[in-house]
């Protein structure tokens, strides 16, 4: 569960001292009312707005109807003031912090997509919101008060949905990373009977071939090939089914434990192809060598959607810390050939982390379905970005009362990563009326929660839910740029068997 932090500030002083590394920050002066200045080096980005602020006069009540960017005028204006509309809340602003939630994982989308294109109704369980926000993120270049370093860009993105809900992104992207020469690459390939026949590229076999192949190719010379039935290979083209069944946990922990092919350090990636034919509760010890190391398992599933063993994939990158990637068809296997490998060789960003700090009158609500991962002892594992790759932390803002909502307030958002050359901070600072008028904003905030809107009704088998989603992806993909993934969704959630259904 979330906890509240309440270092405040106190967080990025010592954030800065006692590590001693540079935070890009502003003064008060500089998020005056002709925006947010930045000196030599800063990467703040911009705040402030000179906008006129309107408002109008109830005479019926004698009090000020507030429309959304308008400010009292009596004597208490400010926190003060408006928390009179909001009695026992405490007019300090507020402090959360979060860990990065699942960035790796990305399968469920891929299998409900495979699953809506037959006509076939996803497996409630087996949806997560998280992954479809790792599957859709926002498009480059990313709109709202950015901020932007050598190592990643970062926006933050604020919208006014109705009364008094609000919803809020932060959106961080590393940069593009090559892994070290020295990387240790180990690929496991399954060649047990259940893969099928390794000569017809359909096949699990076939797509694993390939995507070993793949990964030859993008990463640093040396990669080795070993089997779950310990035929040895030189190459992926050498693989054939060896008609055989044998234990994907003892080829794990064999792979792990021997000389030549052990994880030694945070750069090492062992690969693991399969169709995950194997049992979770007895998967190898020696995966916890992964999470010591801040090495990566990546786990890529061949199989098909419709005998997919969800648990023993998500337990294996879990333990294993590394991405969770589903390859079960030719469209989804290009997918991770073309953008999922590149972010599996090398890890961008490491221990990502958000600092909220929300004007007094907000706060965050819990999501319907999936907890958010809050840090409430320091003890969350950690969670690292690979190259090239962005992830998403998507809230929904409650204010206490809709006449306190301060368009003058500050939000500020605060992403720890350490990146290849240490410790580092990217800090945003904008007030609320300036997020609020950002268009494009609003735009890309429809976009995410469509998206969110989507997963969850998948987990329903709601047709109420599933219409409310099938339109809301139809509105998102209409007022952005006419995303093709979006239109994609949009077409796949239209043959859900309770909307397909006359």
């Amino acid at each position: 569960m979330l906890g509240r932090v309440d270092v405040g500030l106190r967080w990025l002083a010592g954030l800065s001292l006692a590590l001693a590394v540079p935070l890009a920050c502003s003064s008060a002066a500089d998020l005056g009312a002709s925006g947010a200045g930045a000196g030599a080096g800063a990467t703040l980005g911009t705040g402030g707005t000179d906008a006129t602020v309107p408002r109008s006069l109830d005479d019926e009540t004698g009090e000020w109807a507030e429309d959304e960017f308008s400010e009292p005028p009596d004597a208490d204006a400010g926190a003060l003031g408006r928390n009179r509309f909001c009695p026992g809340v405490s007019a300090v602003p507020r402090q959360r912090e979060f860990t990065v939630g699942d960035p790796d994982s990305f399968a469920s989308p891929a299998i409900a997509l495979e699953l809506l294109r037959a006509g076939v109704a996803p497996i409630p369980q087996l949806v997560r919101s998280q992954d479809f926000l790792n599957y859709f993120p926002p498009a480059p270049p990313y709109s709202g008060h950015a901020n932007t370093t050598e190592v990643s860009s970062a926006t933050l993105q604020l919208r006014h949905l109705e009364g008094t809900s609000y919803d809020l992104a932060v959106s961080i992207r590393a940069s593009d990373v090559a892994p070290p020469a020295s990387a240790r690459v180990v690929v496991l390939i399954d060649d047990t009977a259940s893969m099928g026949d390794a000569a017809a590229p359909g096949s699990p076999l076939g797509r694993a071939k390939r995507i070993a192949s793949r990964i030859i190719e993008l990463a640093p010379p040396g990669v080795l090939l070993r089997t779950v039935t310990g035929v040895a290979i030189a190459s992926p083209d050498d693989l054939q089914n060896a008609g055989l069944e044998a234990s994907i946990n003892l080829a794990l922990a064999s792979v792990i434990s021997a000389a030549d092919t052990a994880p030694l350090d945070q750069h090492d990636r062992l690969f693991l192809l399969t169709d995950g034919k194997d049992d979770p509760a007895f998967l190898p010890p020696e995966l916890e060598r992964f999470p010591i190391l801040d090495a990566s398992l990546h786990v890529i599933s061949v199989a098909a959607p419709l005998d997919h063993p969800d648990r023993y994939f998500r337990a294996a990158s879990n333990l294993g810390r590394g991405h969770y990637v589903h390859a079960g068809s030719e469209l989804e296997a290009q997918v991770v050939e073309t953008q999922r490998l590149p972010e599996m060789l090398m890890a961008a960003l490491r221990d990502v982390r958000l600092q909220l700090e929300l004007p007094w009158y907000f706060e965050v609500e819990e999501p319907p379905t999936e907890a958010l991962v809050g840090d409430e002892v320091g003890a969350s594992p950690k969670k690292n970005l690979g190259s090239g790759a962005s992830h998403t932390f998507l809230f929904r803002l409650t204010a206490c009362h809709e006449s306190a909502v301060d368009p003058s307030a500050l939000l500020t958002a605060t992403l720890s990563f350490v990146d290849p050359s240490g410790l580092r901070a990217q800090v945003m600072i904008s007030d609320v009326a300036a997020l609020l008028l950002d268009p494009k904003s609003s735009d890309d905030l429809l976009r995410l929660r469509a998206v969110y809107t989507a997963a969850e009704a998948l987990k329903t088998l709601d047709r109420d839910a599933l219409l409310s989603a099938h339109g809301a992806v139809l509105a998102a993909a209409k007022a952005g740029t006419g995303d093709p993934r979006l239109v994609d969704l949009h077409l796949q959630l239209a043959k859900h068997p309770l909307l397909a259904a006359p």
